[in-house]
């Protein structure tokens, strides 16, 4: 009589048991990994949250800053040009729109933990603070 050939020995393990511990791992995987997704979905959303409350007013209203300082800039250009009181028109308006533009700015990432950039916010102030003076600087009627 001939012996079972080496191939066929399991050593002891039935094949059962052997898909029972295939599917459990199987298993343990599957729920590492929804896991895993449950987690970075929540993270993402947390971002998304915080890009649609408070970045996109944010940045809106840093457009609507650098619009008022673009008419700022061209009334005072006008003004230095022509000295005509006419061309302070987009200056003043300017004024009122950065005023609004700072407001919402400063709504929109009021609540943010991370430090405002002090440094910015008071190179700003001064630069508005030079235009301010800027149109009483000139004396009236002079040309360039």
């Amino acid at each position: 009589m001939s012996e079972r050939p080496d191939r066929f020995r399991t050593g002891g393990v039935s094949l059962r048991r052997r898909v029972a511990v295939a599917f459990l791992a199987v298993g343990v995987l599957g729920v590492v990994a929804l896991a895993f997704t449950v987690l970075t979905f929540n993270g993402l959303l947390d971002a998304r949250s915080r890009v649609l409350g408070r970045l996109d007013p944010a940045v809106l209203a840093g457009r609507d800053l650098r619009s008022a300082l673009l008419n700022q800039d061209s009334g005072v250009r006008g003004y230095a040009l022509a000295a005509d009181e006419r061309f302070l028109e987009p200056y003043t308006r300017g004024r009122v729109d950065e005023t609004a533009a700072v407001a919402h700015l400063q709504e929109a990432i009021g609540h943010d933990p991370r430090p405002c950039d002090v440094d910015r916010m008071t190179a700003l102030t001064s630069i508005t603070n030079l235009l301010t003076r800027l149109p009483q600087a000139r004396p009236r009627g002079s040309r360039p």
